[in-house]
This record gives structure tokens, C-alpha cells and sequence, in this order.
């Protein structure tokens, strides 16, 4: 007996030792040694036979972070090896006997376990074929992010920019984890998509000297962030892919127009069925009558007939661009009126559509879900429909997409962040689905200019973290051609963090990134750089409003004052930091680098401005030397820009902004300067109506024939303007060849003047300041429009008239000295700056000039010269 007892504490010994080691793995409390200090591992990666693409990546990324960080380079294997330890990602059978069921998490999903010995990292997967990628099709990529999470809480890695020298992965002796370790994951938002992160513009691509593996490091280092979306939404101006006026279109379905058989399908505005595209462009004007009953059953049988074709489940369903909305009374009595003003147009002041918009989607949603009972139909939240509705749910099926401009301008005055706030609010208390996107830096700001604006990110993050209907944000800063990383510091890589998990602290997150990207020596000098500018910004902007909100503030009034107020101190901080990381790591050289190659660009900028406006203003005998100064000016500028180790401006309006604004920076000497209009003086008397047969015009300055405003090249149909003066005030006369007089587009509403047939002039007196210039444009029916500079809101009286042929139009100006700020006749040999232009719509659309300007017609450095 006693015998047997000593026999049987042996093997009870033993068998506890064996399964200890062997089955049930460490005790609790004590840890896993993946690695050890000699850079030895048990441990081998396991996949399915056929990954995931987000196991396979995940494995590969694992794979290369552990052997970086520790010396040790753990093989990936599809079939375990005896004897061995495992690290399992993905699906496979041995997570499935561990208790662990890929399928069972929720989206972007995962959990990271230890159980016996063995290392789990799987989560909810969607395959595709291409994961580094941020299109329409959205996947969940659980495992991937598993890998994520253990990289930044074992390894310590984090990447700050895209790129090598992005990546922070420190080394370290071995690699050790909780032997109980059991940690879930899952996303706050299930879409987080910042358009940094993807590469658009092919045409500057090609000029940056970007390629494919550029295009693949930025998509890796978006998924590196986290960021993704795993619904998707097509939220798209979609009316005129539903039911289209003019050219056939088979999106949903039978391929026929409706615009010349049905008109009444089409919004009645101005007294007019707009059964037409405006501008030429698919997705502007043609908007729907929406309160008849016909016009909502084509549109959900178009869309059935597609999704049963194509499988698709995420259809759009978002008016059309451009406004033009139905004036009839039916849609006008969908509308709620919230002011005192029941007559005024739809979408403007207390009128607005949105419980109109939203009606006509759930009528169409009712009948769609009826043949598809999954479908998703997105619906767009902007301009006219802003504010939630106030009598319409939108149907369940419906996922709406808020649209916010201009942000950061929106953040800095409180009337106008506090009345949109509002509104996102309500629209997240009164729908199922919702999805918060902003053009984040829009009218006019894209100059690929230093500006951490993050408290602005910040405050939108929580406030949609509050609402379960939120599925995230979608941020489209305007750079389309990559991670401008000199210019938003901080902002990708905490927005990022923040649309995981919202309630970290933002002072935490702020402490981390720039200690850990440029390092304790540089990062406080970054940091008080970045937040020099964004409160100068803040106080400029306030002081620009009057307390009410304004969603169209224009940020060029504020832009170049803030840079130039700011300049001497940033220049200081930015000395700082290259100095203090001078003798440090590579990493912290090159991230302080582009941060330094940002603010350089920037000074280049406002050096450019600068020199572009003495230019202007320069006499006669100095304007050659002083549009070769500017020009210099610009080129380095340029320079600076294309230099692919720059990695920050690549926005294609930041690049070539010099031919898109008044204020621009030139590279080259302006065409311009050869364009030169002698304007006689004369006393004769004429009545203005437009068909210039007066003799007097016979004796006036002609132009040269216009050319195409782009590239100067011959246009279609020609183009010549006239001029003369007298003591009253300026006359000028248009010829406009049209060999399709049919086909002109001419709008009756000034506001919509643009949208056909039009000519412009373009004045610039001697005595305005650089960026002040006025601006008339007549159409064939002689409805005008007046503005100076970007107002309407000045004292102006002139006269205009408009005149038709078989094969031409012409248009007649008079506008008095008065009316251009002068009150005097123009001296002889004085001299203004001016253009002439042309906006022709039949046929292939065509802007002309008489001196083009490359981009926007108001550049008024690439004006010509205007003699008296």
C-alpha cells in the first residue's frame, strides 16, 4: 500500500508537469516568451491554406514588425508544425478549437488571446482582392487590425507619416505577453476614411514621379491608422442616373431619356421645365418634380431593375447638383416653411427642401424595398437640405450623408458652429444611419499651406460619438495626391485614434505623437509651431464675422494676413527643430524635415504674392524686371512642391494655384504682357441694344481673336471684343460666331448666369487696389450680372443689351467712370488692366479669352493692358 502510494505521487507529478507544459500551457500571471533575448523563437505564424487578404497581409506585416523590433524572424505557415508554438491569424481550425469564431465579431472586430501556450489575433474579415486599397467597396478587416493592436501595445510601433522613416519601431531584447492575455477590439465608427490616404490625380501623379509602390505605401499607412469602412455608401448625385433628360443612360435598367417624352417629370423653375443638363454636365440642373407620383415610380423601377441586374445593394439617391429646384405648387407644398417669407425661392432664407427631398426618397425607398429587400439607398444632407426634417423620418432603409464646408472656418465663430452642430444633432436623432463627410478645406483654401486645425476634428468626433445612428466621418481635406504631412502635423495620425476610440484624452494623444514622431528635443517647437498658426487663424477668423453665421466666409481675406503676422515666430521654431534634431536618430530628421520643407514652402508663397502684386503695380519701365522677380519666385516654389521628398504639397490647387486666383504665385512671365487694347475716345451718341450698328463702332479698339483659355489654342467659333469712351463713361461691344444659334443656353435668373452662353469683361483701374477688379457679363438674352471682386453689394449703374443673327450674337456695355470707383474720365495714356471672355455651350463646352489666364477667368495678373 505504501508502495503504491509513492508510485502514484510520482506519476501524479509527472502528469501535472506534462500537462502543465504541454496542454494547459502557463500558469496564470506569468508571461509568454515569444521571443527571447538571444533572438530565438518557439513560435511560428499560422494561416489558413487560403487567407484572408486581411490574415495574409496581417501575417506578413507581423512577421516583419517582430523580426525589426527583435532580431527574430518568425516563418508563416499554413500547416502547424509539431513540436512548435503558434501564433494563429485569421480563421483556421485551431482557432475554432480554441472556442474562437471569426465570424462572431462584429465589423473591423477582433480578439487577441493566449490560451495554452498558443497566441490567437483573429478577427471579422471580408476578403477582396486588392486590401490596400480605399474604393466604393468597403470590407471589414478584423485580423488585420488585431495585428495593429498587438504591434502598438507589444512592439511600442506607430506610424506617424507614411513611408520607412514614418514607421517608429524601436528594438528591443525579446518579446513577452500576458500568458492570460485576452484583449477584444472593435472600432467606435465603422467608417473612418480620410482622403489623405489615396492617390486620385493621375495627370500630377505622373508629374510628382509617383508609382505604384508610392500609391501602395500610402494605402498601408492608411490601414497602418486604422481607417477604413466597412459599410458602404454611395451617397452621389444620382437624379440624372435614375431618370435621365437627355443622353439614354442604362444605370437602371431600359436605356431611354425621359426629358423630351415626359417634361413633367422635370423641376418647373423660372416658369420653365428644366428638362435639360446645365453646364453641359451630368448631375447639374434637371432636378425632379418630386410631388409626382410618376416621376417616384420610374425612378424605383430604374433602381430595382439595376440592383436585380447587378446584385448592387448601395444605390445613391441624392438630387441633382447645381439647385434649380421645382417651383410648382405641388412640390412647393411639401415644403415646410420655417420663416415669414412663404414666397421666396425654394432653398433659400426660411425656405427649405428638406422635408421635400426627404419625401420623395422614402416614396421611392417604400416601393424599392418592396422587390429589394436589403437595399441601402444613399441620400445626401447639404446646402438646401442642412437643417433635419422637421415632419419626414427618412426611412429606415435611407442612409444619409451630412455635408459640412469649410470646417475649420466654421470652428473658429461660434453663431455659425453652434447653428450647424445643432443640425447635426437633430439629423442624428431622427435617422437610422449617418455618416458626417466635409470638403474640409474648401473655397478657395487649398494652397497646400501649414495648418494643424485638430480642436476643430475634435469637437465633431465627440460630438457624433454621442449618437448610435453615427457611422463616422469622412474627411476630404483637398489634397489629392497624398499625405501632405508637412502642412496637417498631428491631425491624420490623432483623428485616426479618436475615430477608433473617442474617449481617449486629445492632450494624451497630442503629448505622444509629437514626442514619439520628432522625438522630447523637437517635439515642443513643432507643437507651439502648429498651434501659433491655428490660434492666429482662430482670432482672424472670428474678427471676421459679425456675429451671425456664414458659411461662405472667404478665407483669402484671412490667409495671407495670418502667414505674414505669424512668420518671424514659426521661421524661429522651425530653426528650433532642425537644430535640436541635428544630431539625433534618421527618423527625426527626416519627419522634422517636411515639416521644415512645409513652412519653407509657405514663405515661398507669400514671397510669390508678394512679388506677383508689386508686379501688377509696377510702372511701364519696371514691369518686365518685376514680373521676372515674381516669376523666379514661383518657379522655386514650384520647385519645391514637385521635389518628391517634399511629401506634403500635393493638392493639385497647390501646386498650380497661380492660375486659379487673383492672388496667385506666376512660374512664368503672364501672356498678358503681349495683349495690349488701345481704347480711343469718342462723343458719339448711341442707344444700347445690343447690335453694335452704330458707326461709332467701326471706330473703336478691337481685340485680337479670343483663344481658348487653357492652353491659348484656336477655339471653335471666334470671338472679338470692341471699346471706346467718352466723357460719361466705357462702351464695349461683343461678336460672337455661333454656327449652332439653336443650341445657345441662355438663362433668364442672374444668379444662374453662368450656368449658359455668356460674355465677361474684366476691369481693373489704375487707382484699385491689386486684388480689387469689376466684373460684368451679359448673355444672348441680355440679362446682366455686376460684381466687384466676389460682392454684389456696391452702387452700380450701367446698361446692357443683347442682340441675335442667323450666326452670331452680340452683346453692347456702357458702364459709367462712376460705376468702376473712378468718377474722372481716364487720363490720356493712362493705362488699366482688363480681359475679355466667353463661355460657349453648343456643342463641346469652350472657355475663351482675349488674354488667357490658364484657369479662372479672375486672375488679374494675367489680365491685359488697357490703354486711353
Amino acid at each position: 500500500m505504501t508502495r503504491f502510494v509513492k508510485w502514484n505521487g510520482f506519476f501524479a507529478i509527472v502528469l501535472a508537469a506534462w500537462c502543465a507544459g504541454c496542454v494547459f500551457g502557463p500558469k496564470k500571471g506569468s508571461d509568454l516568451t515569444l521571443v527571447d533575448a538571444a533572438k530565438t523563437s518557439d513560435y511560428e505564424i499560422v494561416t489558413a491554406a487560403q487567407p484572408s487578404a486581411s490574415a495574409r497581409e496581417g501575417a506578413q506585416e507581423l512577421q516583419r514588425l517582430i523580426e525589426k523590433t527583435t532580431g527574430a524572424r518568425l516563418p508563416i505557415v499554413t500547416e502547424p508544425a509539431k513540436g512548435r508554438r503558434h501564433i494563429v491569424l485569421g480563421a483556421h481550425p485551431l482557432a475554432e478549437k480554441a472556442g474562437i469564431r471569426a465570424g462572431s465579431f462584429g465589423a473591423d472586430g477582433f480578439d487577441i488571446r493566449a490560451i495554452r501556450g498558443d497566441l490567437y489575433l483573429v478577427g471579422k474579415d471580408d476578403d477582396q482582392p486588392q486590401f490596400f486599397s480605399f474604393s466604393r467597396d468597403r470590407i471589414s478587416s478584423g485580423t488585420y487590425f488585431a495585428v495593429i493592436e498587438f504591434a502598438r501595445q507589444f512592439l511600442g510601433v506607430e506610424w506617424y507619416m507614411p513611408g520607412p522613416l514614418g514607421e517608429e519601431a524601436p528594438p528591443r531584447e525579446g518579446l513577452k505577453v500576458p500568458a492570460d492575455l485576452r484583449y477584444s477590439g472593435k472600432p467606435r465608427f465603422p467608417n473612418r476614411f480620410l482622403d489623405i490616404v489615396q492617390v486620385k490625380n493621375g495627370e500630377l501623379q505622373q508629374r510628382m514621379g509617383y508609382d505604384t509602390n508610392r500609391s501602395v505605401e500610402l494605402a498601408s499607412w492608411g490601414r497602418r491608422l486604422r481607417l477604413g469602412s466597412s459599410i458602404p455608401i454611395d451617397g452621389q448625385h444620382a437624379w440624372f442616373l435614375w431618370v435621365p433628360p437627355e443622353e439614354p443612360n442604362t444605370w437602371g435598367g431600359s436605356p431611354r431619356t425621359y426629358g423630351a417624352e415626359h417634361p413633367e417629370y422635370f423641376a418647373l423653375y423660372n416658369g420653365k421645365r428644366q428638362n435639360f443638363y446645365a453646364n453641359n454636365h451630368y448631375g447639374m440642373g434637371a432636378q425632379l418634380c418630386v410631388a409626382n407620383p410618376e416621376v417616384a415610380r420610374v425612378c424605383a423601377s430604374n433602381m430595382i431593375a439595376y440592383a436585380k441586374r447587378t446584385g448592387q445593394r448601395f444605390l445613391p439617391l441624392s438630387e441633382n447638383d447645381g439647385g434649380g429646384h421645382c417651383e410648382c405648387e405641388s412640390c412647393r407644398a411639401w415644403d415646410v416653411v420655417k420663416g415669414k417669407n412663404p414666397k421666396a425661392r425654394p432653398g433659400l432664407g426660411d425656405y427649405v427642401l428638406t422635408d421635400r427631398i426627404y419625401r420623395f426618397a422614402n416614396n421611392v425607398a417604400d416601393l424599392v424595398v418592396r422587390e429589394v429587400p436589403d437595399i441601402r439607398i444613399g441620400v445626401l444632407a447639404y446646402h438646401n437640405t442642412l437643417s433635419a426634417p422637421l415632419r419626414v423620418r427618412p426611412h429606415d432603409a435611407i442612409v444619409v450623408t451630412d455635408v459640412y464646408n469649410s470646417w475649420p472656418i466654421v470652428f473658429h465663430e461660434s453663431a455659425s458652429r453652434q447653428m450647424l452642430e445643432t443640425h447635426m444633432r437633430q439629423w442624428r436623432e431622427r435617422c437610422a444611419r449617418i455618416q458626417w463627410h466635409a470638403y474640409y478645406f474648401n473655397n478657395g483654401y487649398n494652397w497646400s499651406l501649414p495648418w494643424s486645425t485638430l480642436d476643430a476634428q475634435v469637437s465633431v468626433a465627440k460630438l457624433l460619438a454621442d449618437y448610435p445612428s453615427s457611422l463616422g466621418m469622412s474627411v476630404c481635406y483637398g489634397f489629392e495626391d497624398g499625405a501632405p504631412m508637412g502642412v496637417l502635423g498631428p491631425d491624420p495620425w490623432i483623428v485616426s485614434q479618436l475615430l477608433w476610440d473617442p474617449t481617449q484624452s486629445v492632450e494624451a494623444l497630442k503629448e505622444r505623437f509629437y514626442a514619439g514622431a520628432f522625438g522630447p528635443q523637437a517635439g515642443p517647437s513643432i507643437r507651439k509651431y502648429f498651434e501659433t498658426i491655428d490660434a492666429a487663424f482662430g482670432k482672424a477668423i472670428a474678427a471676421k464675422f459679425d456675429g451671425k453665421p456664414d458659411m461662405e466666409l472667404s478665407q483669402r481675406s484671412v490667409l495671407i494676413p495670418v502667414y505674414q503676422s505669424v512668420r518671424a515666430e514659426c521661421r524661429a521654431l522651425i530653426d528650433q527643430a532642425v537644430a535640436a534634431v541635428s544630431q539625433q536618430p534618421e527618423r527625426y530628421r527626416w519627419r522634422t524635415e517636411r515639416i521644415a520643407r512645409a513652412w519653407r514652402y509657405a514663405e515661398l508663397t507669400l514671397d510669390g504674392i508678394a512679388a506677383t502684386q508689386t508686379a501688377r503695380e509696377a510702372t511701364p519701365a519696371n514691369r518686365q524686371a518685376a514680373w521676372e522677380k515674381a516669376a523666379a519666385i514661383g518657379r522655386e516654389r514650384l520647385a519645391l512642391a514637385l521635389n518628391t521628398n517634399s511629401l506634403f504639397s500635393l493638392s493639385p490647387s497647390g501646386v498650380d494655384w497661380e492660375r486659379e486666383s487673383p492672388l496667385g504665385v506666376v512660374t512664368q512671365i503672364p501672356a498678358s504682357e503681349a495683349c495690349a487694347l488701345i481704347i480711343p475716345k469718342a462723343e458719339d451718341s448711341i442707344v444700347v441694344d445690343g447690335k453694335l450698328d452704330e458707326s461709332v463702332w467701326q471706330k473703336a479698339g478691337v481685340t485680337s481673336d479670343f483663344k481658348e483659355n487653357k492652353d491659348g489654342g484656336t477655339p471653335r467659333a471666334a470671338t472679338r471684343a470692341r471699346a471706346w469712351r467718352d466723357s460719361k463713361g466705357l462702351y464695349v461691344g461683343f461678336e460672337c460666331q455661333e454656327p449652332a444659334m439653336k443650341e445657345l443656353q441662355a438663362i433668364d435668373d442672374p444668379a444662374q448666369l453662368w450656368s449658359g452662353d455668356v460674355v465677361e469683361l474684366f476691369l481693373m483701374p489704375s487707382t484699385a487696389g491689386g486684388n480689387e477688379w469689376f466684373h460684368f457679363s451679359v448673355n444672348p438674352n441680355g440679362i446682366g450680372r455686376a460684381l466687384r471682386g466676389p460682392s454684389e453689394n456696391w452702387k452700380k449703374e450701367w446698361r446692357h443689351a443683347a442682340a441675335r443673327t442667323n450666326d452670331r450674337w452680340t452683346a453692347e456695355l456702357f458702364i459709367p467712370w462712376a460705376s468702376v470707383g473712378t468718377g474722372a474720365v481716364p487720363k490720356n495714356d493712362e493705362e488699366w488692366r482688363g480681359n475679355f471672355g466667353r463661355e460657349r455651350y453648343p456643342g463641346k463646352f469652350e472657355v475663351t479669352a482675349w488674354s488667357p489666364t490658364g484657369g479662372g477667368f479672375a486672375a488679374p495678373m494675367r489680365f491685359g493692358r488697357l490703354r486711353f
